[in-house]
């Protein structure tokens, strides 16, 4: 991939200040991650893989946040096997679903959270080519 030639894209939440610079520094668009409605399913992890199996086609994606990482990864798997991920680990989600007194706000999540950190731990060195990391703490947690 020539990287004077890639097409970057930054999928996003709401995206920080900082993460909205970095992107506008490396000439990446800023993509909604949810920018399709799921309808009934709206707000929910498959609205996240409706959005990330029909996201546009961009050589490197930029993920802010947990959030967009599944849809991202949806992608990854799916379509975007030539794609690069890069995650901005500047959130707590992922740390937190990984734990295992992790609550999350749907079955899944809870369930990844008690039983699941080696299968997001594989997921993650599967589907992501590097990580941005906001501090030591998140560098070590997305190891």
């Amino acid at each position: 991939m020539d990287p004077d030639r890639a097409s970057v894209a930054m999928l996003y939440q709401d995206p920080h200040p900082a993460h909205r610079g970095f992107a506008e520094a490396v000439g990446a668009d800023l993509v909604d991650y949810r920018r399709l409605s799921a309808g009934p399913l709206d707000g929910t992890l498959a609205q996240d893989a409706v959005n990330g199996l029909l996201a546009p086609k961009y050589d490197v994606y930029l993920v802010e946040g947990s959030k967009p990482l599944y849809a991202a990864l949806a992608y990854r798997f799916t379509r975007g096997l030539n794609a690069r991920l890069v995650y901005l680990c500047a959130d707590h989600g992922l740390y937190e679903l990984g734990r295992s007194d992790f609550e999350g706000s749907s079955g899944f999540k809870s369930l990844v959270g008690r039983f699941g950190t080696p299968a997001v731990r594989l997921v993650g060195r599967l589907g992501v080519d590097g990580v941005v990391a906001v501090s030591e703490f998140a560098a070590e947690f997305t190891r």
